[in-house]
């Protein structure tokens, strides 16, 4: 979801049909968009590969609001009928100029698809979460199970953004900022510094800083384990892989990072958020700033 303004969201669910909401007025209104559509296209789920199975649809909404550009991320097929999957960002023109209740109708269009085909691929470990920072859009990509399941070769390329943080320019073109990277499902920027949750395997949550042209370990090292229980990670991080800031384990499920400016909660106030979907929990995180480092 993203706030228009005070009294107003814009959201949309995995099938990306979209919504809007009126605090004030208390109306829940649908708006036309042809996202629904561009997900229905996909035609992948069970259709070209058999047994294909995971979690498919809509990852993510970010209004960037400078452009006055509404981007949604979700898992993509290639080209049509080519069994290739990646992850890709639509956007729809939503100007700041626009006010909330005339906000009728979205068109998105095609803005990155991910060119590299991946065939063995289960739709879990996609990321899919969407910033900017410096004019560029930030993207977390998961490494699509490549790592554990497919051709490892492909998640450890530097060319591709697969297991990457990469920043895309406006042209679609991108720089990969960082890799190592497993299922990255929480991005908030702060000032300049780019902060992201990713899951563990089996335990090992992580929360990193993001620091250009570093490798964050996966899956070399993990601080959880593999879901046959076997200790087969290396821990902790060395050898020049970067190592995270903070982590859960055993695991929370993480998944979105935010953090609070605001004044309604006063014991909040410029402190980490970060949500747990298995453990249904909030975790509330104190953060030195000039140390960088999550103190409690």
């Amino acid at each position: 979801l993203e706030f228009i303004d005070e009294k107003n969201i814009i959201f949309t669910n995995g099938i990306g049909e979209i919504f809007k909401y009126n605090f004030d007025k208390k109306i829940f209104t649908s708006i036309k968009s042809n996202l629904n559509q561009i997900y229905e296209s996909q035609d992948f789920k069970g259709k070209i590969i058999k047994h294909l199975f995971g979690r498919f649809g809509i990852k993510d909404l970010y209004w960037d609001r400078p452009d006055g550009k509404l981007y949604a991320s979700m898992t993509v097929e290639n080209k049509k009928n080519s069994a290739c999957y990646a992850m890709g960002i639509f956007e729809a023109d939503l100007s700041s100029k626009i006010k909330h209740n005339e906000i009728a109708n979205l068109n998105f269009k095609e803005f990155f698809k991910m060119k590299a085909c991946h065939k063995h691929f289960n739709g879990h470990a996609t990321g899919g979460r969407i910033s900017s920072s410096k004019g560029k859009i930030i993207f977390t990509v998961g490494d699509l199970d490549l790592n554990l399941y497919g051709d490892r070769k492909i998640a450890q390329n530097k060319a591709n953004a697969v297991g990457k943080v990469i920043a895309i320019n406006k042209d679609g073109s991108f720089e990969v900022l960082s890799s190592g990277h497993r299922n990255p499902q929480g991005l908030y920027v702060l000032d300049e510094d780019i902060f992201i949750t990713e899951h563990g395997p089996f335990g090992g949550d992580e929360i990193n800083l993001i620091k250009k042209g570093k490798h964050y370990g996966y899956p070399y090292y993990s601080y959880g384990f593999a879901y046959s229980k076997d200790d087969i990670f290396r821990k902790p991080h060395s050898n020049g892989y970067e190592k995270p800031i903070y982590y859960f384990s055993p695991s929370i499920a993480t998944s979105e990072i935010s953090f609070y400016k605001e004044d309604q909660f006063d014991k909040w106030k410029n402190k980490f958020i970060v949500a747990g979907l298995g453990s249904e929990s909030l975790w509330l995180l104190d953060y030195d700033m000039q140390n960088k480092r999550f103190m409690s």
